[in-house]
């Protein structure tokens, strides 16, 4: 596997965010949300990223900080800055 495999293994598991998207859409609350992105997404986007991430380029590098931000943007909703 090369790594920008590995890199779209990992971002295609971290898109637990559609999951979050229907929670949110039924109310749960954001406090809970977050806890579940810090238990089953944040682990997976960081998970080696130190040994990884200098193999990369640019674009790659910077896709598991995009699906972060988007999944925090989701959570906070208006209350996101950045």
């Amino acid at each position: 596997m090369t790594w920008g495999q590995h890199v779209s293994n990992i971002i295609s598991s971290a898109t637990y965010e559609l999951h979050l998207r229907r929670l949110k859409k039924l109310g749960t609350p954001s406090r809970e949300l977050a806890s579940m992105f810090s238990i089953f997404i944040h682990p997976r986007l960081k998970y080696a990223f130190p040994a990884w991430s200098s193999s990369l380029i640019a674009t790659q590098r910077h896709q598991p900080k995009r699906v972060q931000k988007r999944v925090v943007r989701l959570i906070l909703g208006t209350n996101y800055t950045i």
